[in-house]
C-alpha cells in the first residue's frame, strides 16, 4: 500500500476542533490582513456516515473578529466527547493573534492562563504551503487534481468569488479498490479578504461545511485582542492537558506525528492555512 502525504495535507485543510483549538483562522504568516475589519459568527459542521448507515453529526461554533490592524481573535467551545476533548464537559477557548507581531496566545478562560504560541508554528505554516503547493502542480498536471469556477455570488452580504477543486485518487493508489473522489467548494471574499463559505465532501472522513454568518464591518474593541491583566501567561504549549480533555494523554497539542488530535501533522506542524486568509485558498484540495 502507498502513502498519501497529499491527502494526509488535505485532511488538514478544512476547519473543524482542530482549526478552532490551533485558531487558524487568521492570515497566515505572509502578513497581516490591515484595514479590512470585521467581526462574523463561524458555523463548522462535520457528518460522518458510517459503514452500517449511522451517523455522526458535530457543530462547532464560534466568533471571529480582525481589527484594522490585522490582529484576529476567535472564541469557540468544543462540545464534550469530542476529538480535541475528552473533558466529559464543553471547554471555552479563546485564541488572540497578531501576524504582523508574530505574536499569538491560546486563552483558557477556566483557568485564566494565557498559553503563547510558538513563533515557529507560523514558519512551518509556510513552509508546508510551498511544499503543499509543489504536490498540487504535479497533480494537476497529472489530471489528479481540477479546479473549475463556480462565478461570484452574495454570501452572508459579501460578494465572493467560488470554485470547485475535485481530486481523484485513483485506485491502488492508497489501497483503495475504487477511485476515491474530493471535492471541495470555496467561496472567497476579496473585499473582506476571507473565506466566507467551504463545503468539501470525501468518502474517507464525510462531509465538512464551514460557513461565515452575521458579518459585521466595524472596527472591533481594541481590548479583544489583549491578554487579560488577570490572566497567568504561560511559555508554550502544556503536553499534558492531553487534547485539551484530561491530563497524561498522548496525542496533545505535542503529539506525535500524523496524529490529527496533535500538532503532529505531515510537514512536521500543524500546516492548515485556515479560513481566514489574503489570497484564496486554492491549496483547500
Amino acid at each position: 500500500m502507498h502513502g498519501d502525504p497529499m491527502g494526509e495535507q488535505m485532511d488538514a485543510e478544512m476547519p473543524g476542533e482542530e482549526m478552532e483549538v490551533l485558531g487558524f483562522g487568521e492570515a497566515p504568516g505572509d502578513g497581516a490582513v490591515k484595514s479590512v475589519p470585521y467581526s462574523a459568527k463561524a458555523l463548522t459542521e462535520r457528518t460522518h456516515v458510517l459503514g452500517d448507515g449511522n451517523r455522526i453529526h458535530r457543530t462547532t461554533e464560534s466568533a471571529v473578529y480582525r481589527d484594522g490592524q490585522g490582529r484576529f481573535r476567535r472564541e469557540f467551545t468544543l462540545p464534550a466527547g469530542g476529538p480535541m476533548n475528552d473533558s466529559g464537559k464543553p471547554r471555552s477557548f479563546i485564541v488572540i493573534r497578531d501576524p504582523g507581531a508574530g505574536t499569538g496566545f491560546l486563552l483558557i478562560p477556566e483557568r485564566k492562563i494565557a498559553r503563547k504560541l510558538p513563533a515557529r508554528m507560523q514558519e512551518r505554516r509556510a513552509e508546508g504551503r510551498e511544499r503543499f503547493q509543489e504536490m498540487r502542480k504535479k497533480m494537476e498536471a497529472s489530471g489528479e487534481v481540477k479546479t473549475e469556477s463556480l462565478g461570484t455570488k452574495t454570501i452572508a452580504g459579501v460578494p465572493a468569488e467560488g470554485k470547485r477543486i475535485t481530486r481523484v485518487i485513483p485506485a491502488g493508489k492508497i489501497g483503495n479498490e475504487k477511485a476515491i473522489e474530493i471535492t471541495n467548494e470555496v467561496w472567497y471574499s476579496k473585499e473582506l479578504h476571507a473565506v466566507v463559505l467551504l463545503k468539501r465532501n470525501d468518502p474517507r472522513n464525510g462531509s465538512t461545511t464551514y460557513q461565515l454568518t452575521d458579518i459585521q464591518r466595524k472596527e472591533p474593541d481594541a481590548k479583544l485582542f489583549q491578554v487579560p491583566s488577570d490572566y497567568k501567561i504561560r511559555e508554550g504549549m502544556d503536553g499534558r492537558m492531553g487534547r485539551f480533555g484530561g491530563r497524561g494523554q498522548r496525542g496533545g497539542m505535542g503529539g506525535r506525528r500524523g496524529h490529527r488530535g496533535g500538532m503532529g501533522g505531515p510537514m512536521g506542524g500543524d500546516q492548515r492555512p485556515g479560513p481566514d486568509q489574503q489570497q484564496p485558498p486554492d491549496q483547500n484540495l
